[in-house]
């Protein structure tokens, strides 16, 4: 039996895949370049996958997914979702993303993982948000697909129109959130 696997060092290797697959994309990712990232020797990647493709796979998966329990308080439930939002903007996420998107065509499988790890869990995170808030009658009866799109529509959008795509300010999170309310009250 050889040396225990170090973990630090896997979560390095991975978080450098994702680094390398904001930069490259799927086409121009590598195994010699995540190495590079890293800072450790193409083998020490090797040995733990066996291909870019399930290196990049499993860099995907390692996205600490969301969980979220709501506690049926709108406003302070949206404040902490939208600053799960914001840090996810902040740490690079936006970036993988939107390279992600990009190489969708090709890649359905890629952005197949993106969705599963990143993009449902605050969606189903802001559903169950609104569902709390109707059942406590803080937000009216009907369909609430727009208002979680409005809500990460609105944060994305703050974003888009900062120079260098700084993420909202912690007053624009409670502006929108404000307005939120005053648009999906009963």
């Amino acid at each position: 039996m050889g040396r225990p696997r170090d973990e630090t060092l896997t979560r390095r290797i991975l978080d450098a895949a994702r680094e390398e697959l904001t930069a490259a994309g799927v086409d121009g990712f590598s195994i010699r370049q995540v190495a590079r990232r890293a800072q450790v020797t193409r083998k020490a990647v090797a040995v733990r996958w066996s291909s870019a493709e399930e290196l990049l796979l499993e860099a995907m998966g390692a996205i600490d997914e969301l969980t979220f329990e709501p506690t049926g308080d709108l406003e302070r439930d949206l404040t902490e979702l939208g600053r799960k939002f914001i840090a996810g903007l902040e740490s690079g996420a936006l970036d993988l993303q939107l390279r992600v998107t990009a190489d969708a065509p090709q890649h359905p499988e890629v952005y197949a993982s993106l969705q599963q790890h990143v993009l449902l869990p605050m969606s189903r995170a802001l559903v169950a948000t609104f569902k709390a808030a109707q059942v406590s009658g803080q937000v009216r009866e009907g369909d609430i697909s727009w208002l979680v799109r409005g809500f990460v529509g609105a944060l994305l959008a703050q974003t888009f129109q900062l120079p260098g795509r700084a993420a909202p300010s912690e007053e624009d999170l409670r502006e929108l959130v404000a307005e939120i309310k005053r648009w999906s009250r009963p």
